[in-house]
């Protein structure tokens, strides 16, 4: 890449690098001011001369070459070479003084010296031909600079499947265990002991016994750890496997299934679409074929050729890995491209070791090409610019189109690296144009033959990418690229849709929002100023490599604005001003150069990598998942700054300290390799933690279904682990990861929120009978959600003939035919509940108790000035003026998504994740919760305990305690819940006049023998005595309709119920 006035060629591009001459370090070996050196080396003066001659021939022919003054001190002046023929003097001792010998002595040793000088006689000269050799020295190096992140990458990405963070959990394990147990011991010996001093004498006697028992610790924790191991794994052909980590993983292992088995990723064609019967049941799904269960399959047939007991499992856990190292190595020749091999060495380790793209990428999902194939892509765009034969840039072009169209077959957001490149050659185009007119002041020499040439290589891309974006995929996907972006903008983080339905991605993890702070801590290893170091490399790649005196103000104002932007200050602006401020430095740098007649910097990197770092932060800011998508820019730009460092420094210590070329070299880069040291443990320690998300116990419920379920089976719970049912069950679900934002999210939260079992059988039935298509037949007759919703909750609680009376009588001519979608004779049915949902609670409720009301409110009144929306409130819901109008001004006050969502539906939870036993004394049943409520930053308010009249409820009590900082008991309170429901063989609420707390509490009671005993748990009111309360923390209390099929509990202490329902 251009730093200087010249264009670059490889002679330039290999001046900057680490190169070591292996054939000139005799003067650093050979110690010039020995006395005995001198003399050994008398006899080989000529044959020095003669190098000398040579030297000083290759540095003038290099000079001739070059076109600009500045690159005169380059770095081949300064380059150090090994004589291998005089090494051997070295190791031999010929150079060193000889001792004295008696003739005794000598005589005695006389044999054995003559056979030692026989054996340590080496030839070098072999050695020395064939590191004289500048191009091979020149591969080697770059060689080892490409294996370093390549084999990290292979190390940290392999940890995963022998499960080491065991290791670390059977090691707490094993201290925890015997930490309390001396613990018991010393209450007992000194029950007054201070709890400081307490602590320091258990971790005494601790270390002690740890020490006496050293290897029966190792033992106990080796076992403990194996122990942990089979909880993620699974056995095939009586081998053991690792699970694969994420959720969406098993979609894609489906699809290579059924690609390995039947040569289709589909389950069945209809009507020429590709169907995935296993989704939305009973319907299937028609499903786009992408690349990634090809990449599985390829893979597996090539290591099942070597090794037969690779599974399709296996070969897409390897899968990530070795994309990752292609992208790595990608990135080492971008950062080549654009300063030296340095700058790409850590290019490829700062991307090789991201703790994000780590993680995000472990689990065998396809987020791996989303970071591969733009590095390929943008390097290979590199090289079709900085070429200067023109059928060799045609040709470069071309293949970047190739690359960006299998990228469209790889992932739907392909046209993000596409039109970031767009945006740049546009902008360089235009930049060219001014700045010619400004240096020659005359329109007809403004257009160059090199600017023509660049503006071929940009149609040409256009063209190559719409040829094969096409082929891989379709003429609208490309033709839709532009307007992609702001569609997804638009409508990503809606509270809701258009129709009225909820939008799940308000609530998919990987799609909240993350601000400027948690951006820039996430690329950044934790340490912010890596991120200042990273925008300080775009910069870099706009000015010299021996910067003047302006360029000297530019580094320092911008390295003033990037540390502003890192700092408290700057991370807590607006993300709007913070981009522009980002952006500042760069147009001052391309002011600058454009008032610069004779510098030839290529601008292209500086616009794609500032567009680049613009576009994926706002795009965070949306979704935390795209910050993944900034790495590959951050790790290129942190390259760059950190090879400029190493060109600079290493010209100084050589011009002004006359420092040996290969020692200043070696030094610079050893220092500079310290910066290494914290994200080399980040990255080893994220491959080391990483587990699979799904354990021994949910693979044993999802085979127990497989085995004892018919095949036209329905699973249903909530959709987060709707991959894992489809794959190991082999059955069919309602939900998934890759359909979650349809209406059977609604559905399927009413069914856990409800505590109408009547309610929650009818939906299942509807859902099991035609997915939401009896809603979506009576919508035709309506075209108004809300009506047609009221129409089915109606409906679907009626039973058969009722139904086809009701809908008769609202019109429906074939109201018979309609029933097949809500009445038929439903499949089996299996549904899960697990201790997972617990937290997902405020979730499932929220789109279960849905206003779709309010939503029309937000969707068809918030958006109109008042007028009009006071007439639409009044026609609707015939509110009065006054209502309306307060409505109206109520909405309005909603800026966000979040507040909108909060204004439709609530979000209510759980505030325990078990229930717990209450002991029954004299018709008093005492409950204790010590659950903290508040804390306001001097006092903690605890709900203690509940204190349920089982004779006279509504006289119950609960005690509060407060609390100072320190956890001193400062007073208690007798206060009310909102509401007690007392659940034996009937459900009874008792609601609080005088409530204290928003809370409501539940107390069970069960037969055991002859007695009563008591569970109790705390929730919000709306979730208290809800179908999921009672089939998860009740085990299916007063359920007629749900029969337990399976209750197991995971290694990590998950537990797991399916209820077979009983139609």
């Amino acid at each position: 890449m251009d730093h200087d006035k010249n264009k670059p060629d490889d002679k330039e591009a290999q001046e900057d690098d680490i190169s070591i001459d292996f054939s000139k370090i005799k003067g650093f070996f050979s110690g010039k001011d020995s006395k005995h050196v001198k003399e050994h080396n008398k006899n080989n003066k000529e044959t020095k001369n003669l190098d000398v001659e040579e030297d000083k021939e290759k540095k003038s022919n290099l000079q001739d070459k070059v076109h600009d003054k500045s690159l005169n001190d380059k770095d081949s002046e300064e380059d150090v070479e090994i004589d291998f023929s005089k090494i051997k003097n070295f190791f031999s001792g010929k150079d060193k003084k000889p001792r004295e010998h008696t003739a005794e002595h000598h005589e005695k040793h006389h044999d054995s010296a003559e056979g030692d000088e026989e054996n340590i006689d080496f030839d070098f000269s072999n050695a020395r031909k064939f590191f004289s050799n500048d191009k091979r020295n020149k591969i080697l190096l770059t060689t080892l600079l490409i294996l370093i992140p390549v084999i990290l990458t292979i190390f940290i990405r392999l940890q995963p499947q022998y499960l080491p963070a065991t290791d670390a959990w059977a090691e707490n394990s094993m201290e925890n265990y015997y930490k309390n147990s001396i613990a018991q011991q010393v209450d007992t010996q000194y029950p007054n002991l201070p709890s400081q001093q307490r602590q320091a004498l258990v971790n005494d006697q601790f270390s002690q016994f740890k020490k006496a028992n050293q290897n029966d610790l190792k033992n106990q924790i080796k076992q403990t750890s194996e122990y942990f191991k089979t909880g993620f794994r699974y056995e095939e052909n009586n081998k053991q496997y690792t699970f694969l980590g994420d959720l969406d993983s098993y979609y894609y292992l489906r699809q290579a299934t059924n690609l390995n088995n039947k040569g289709t990723i589909c389950d069945e064609i209809r009507e020429g679409k590709c169907i995935d019967n296993h989704m939305v049941a009973p319907l299937g799904l028609n499903v786009e074929t992408v690349m990634h269960p090809y990449g599985i399959v390829y893979l597996y047939k090539f290591l099942h050729f070597f090794s037969p007991s690779v599974n399709l499992m296996q070969a897409q856990f390897y899968l990530p890995t070795l994309l990752a190292v292609i992208a790595a190595i990608a990135a080492f020749f971008i950062g080549r491209r654009l300063m030296n091999d340095v700058a790409g060495f850590f290019a490829a380790m700062f991307l090789a070791l991201s703790p994000l793209f780590i993680t995000r990428t472990l689990g065998s999902d396809t987020d791996i090409w989303n970071i591969m194939f733009p590095l390929i892509i943008l390097w290979i765009f590199l090289e079709a610019y900085e070429s200067r034969n023109l059928m060799k840039k045609i040709v470069l072009g071309g293949v970047a189109g190739l690359f960006i169209g299998l990228f469209s077959f790889a992932w739907s957001g392909w046209w993000y690296i596409f039109l970031f490149i767009l945006v740049a050659v546009a902008a360089y185009l235009v930049f060219e144009v001014i700045k010619n007119y400004l240096m020659h002041k005359h329109i007809s020499k403004t257009i160059t033959k090199e600017l023509l040439h660049n503006g071929l290589i940009f149609l040409l891309l256009i063209v190559s990418s719409g040829i094969f974006v096409s082929l891989f995929t379709s003429f609208q996907n490309f033709s839709g690229a532009i307007t992609a972006p702001l569609h997804a903008a638009s409508t990503l983080k809606i509270a809701t849709h258009s129709n009225l339905w909820p939008n799940v991605y308000t609530t998919v993890a990987e799609l909240n929002e993350a601000d400027i702070g948690s951006i820039v801590g996430q690329l950044s290893f934790g340490t912010p100023i890596i991120f200042a170091l990273a925008l300080l490399g775009i910069i870099f790649t706009m000015i010299k490599k021996k910067p003047d005196f302006k360029e000297y103000i530019l580094i320092g104002i911008s390295a003033m604005v990037y540390f502003y932007l890192i700092s408290s200050g700057g991370l807590s602006i607006s993300k709007f001003t913070y981009m522009l401020i980002l952006a500042l430095p760069v147009t001052a740098a391309v002011i600058m150069l454009l008032r610069e007649k004779e510098s030839a910097v290529d601008v292209k990197p500086a616009f794609l990598l500032t567009i680049w770092f613009l576009g994926m932060i706002f795009a965070s800011t949306k979704g935390v998942r795209f910050i993944l998508l900034l790495i590959p820019a951050f790790s290129i730009a942190l390259g760059v700054t950190i090879g400029y460092i190493y060109q600079y420094f290493t010209r100084w210590l050589m011009e002004d300290f006359k420092i040996r070329g290969l020692l200043a070299k070696v030094s610079i880069f050893v220092i500079l390799c310290l910066i290494l040291i914290s994200p080399i443990k980040i990255g080893i320690d994220s491959g080391k933690s990483f587990v699979p998300s799904i354990t021994k116990g949910w693979y044993d419920s999802l085979i127990k279904i497989r085995d004892e379920s018919k095949p036209d089976a329905i699973i249903n719970s909530w959709w987060d682990f709707g991959h894992w049912f489809k794959y190991y069950a082999d059955r069919r679900v309602t939900a998934d990861g890759a359909s979650q934002n349809t209406p059977q999210a609604h559905w399927l939260g009413r069914i856990l929120q409800t505590n109408n079992e009547k309610e929650a059988i009818a939906i299942l039935r509807m859902l099991d009978c035609g997915a939401n298509t009896f809603f979506e037949k009576i919508n035709e007759k309506y075209m108004d959600t809300e009506v047609s919703q009221n129409v089915v909750k109606q409906a679907i609680m009626m039973d058969k003939a009722e139904t086809i009376d009701y809908l008769a009588s609202l019109g429906f001519d074939n109201a018979e035919e309609l029933v097949q979608y809500s009445h038929c004779d439903p499949p089996e049915n299996y549904f899960i509940t697990s201790e997972d949902m617990v937290g997902k609670a405020g979730v499932w409720a929220h789109f279960g108790l849905w206003d779709f009301d309010k939503a029309f409110i937000i969707s068809n009144a918030k958006p109109k000035p008042l007028l009009e929306a006071i007439t639409i409130l009044k026609e609707r819901f015939n509110y009065s003026d006054e209502e309306a109008t307060r409505i109206y001004y109520d909405v309005q006050s909603l800026s966000t998504d979040r507040q909108m969502n909060d204004y439709i539906s609530p979000w209510p939870g759980y505030a325990m994740s078990t229930a717990i036993g209450c002991p029954n004394k004299e018709e008093i049943v005492q409950c204790s919760y010590n659950m903290g409520l508040s804390n306001n930053g001097q006092t903690t308010v605890v709900l203690e305990r509940a204190l349920i009249n089982i004779s006279s409820p509504e006289n119950s009590q609960i005690v509060l305690g407060f609390y100072d900082q320190s956890g001193n008991r400062l007073q208690e309170s007798l206060g009310a819940m909102n509401e007690l429901v007392i659940m034996d063989n009937t459900t009874k609420k008792y609601k609080s006049t005088n409530a204290t707390i928003g809370l409501s509490a539940l107390l069970a009671s069960y037969k055991q023998g002859n007695e009563t005993i008591y569970r109790s748990l705390i929730a919000d009111p709306l979730l208290i005595d809800s179908m999921f309360t009672r089939l998860f923390y009740l085990d299916g209390k007063n359920i007629k309709h749900f029969e337990k099929f399976s209750d197991m509990t995971d290694i990590t202490g998950t537990r797991i119920i399916v209820w077979k329902v009983k139609w």
